[in-house]
């Protein structure tokens, strides 16, 4: 009952929590929406549909793209990425992002045992590497790893 019937697939990789999917993953090569049943090309948990993520692979052109953000509640982040040819057949890309935020929500503790008075923060950091091989002009080979720590507080009830 916690896994959504719309499933979330990022390069070919099912997520079963959108939470996890819809994170900072980079350029996005394109996003595709398919509606209706799709358990023939995309297995379990795509009864009502797919949200299918392709990011944009290792360029053999050098490039380099940042942004820097900022915003209320002490909200400030930003990521930097860069692509290019480590040999002539290799070409790799590197993401990384920061993002941090105070909570919007004040907590009224109550007797309760929590000790935090905010809630909906925001601290997290995330890198993703992918390496493009290309071993002849009929085969490619494309290695994605990623990984992301968050240390956030979430979802305190409005009453």
């Amino acid at each position: 009952g916690l896994e959504s019937s719309v499933g979330v697939v990022i390069d070919g990789v099912y997520r079963s929590r959108n939470s996890v999917g819809f994170g900072d993953l980079g350029e996005l090569s394109r996003i595709e929406v398919l509606k209706g049943p799709q358990g023939t090309l995309f297995g379990k948990n795509t009864s009502a549909g797919v949200i299918n993520i392709i990011t944009e692979q290792p360029s053999f052109e050098p490039g380099f793209e940042a942004e820097l953000t900022g915003g209320n509640y002490g909200a400030i982040g930003g990521s930097a990425s860069v692509t290019g040819p480590l040999t002539d057949q290799i070409a790799g890309r590197l993401f990384v992002a920061k993002r941090e935020r105070d909570g919007f929500y004040d907590v009224d503790l109550g007797d309760g045992p929590r000790t935090l008075t905010e809630d909906q923060t925001q601290d997290y950091w995330t890198t993703r590497g992918q390496l493009l091989i290309l071993p002849n002009d009929s085969a490619s080979v494309r290695l994605i790893a990623d990984y992301t720590k968050r240390e956030e507080f979430c979802c305190a009830a409005v009453q």
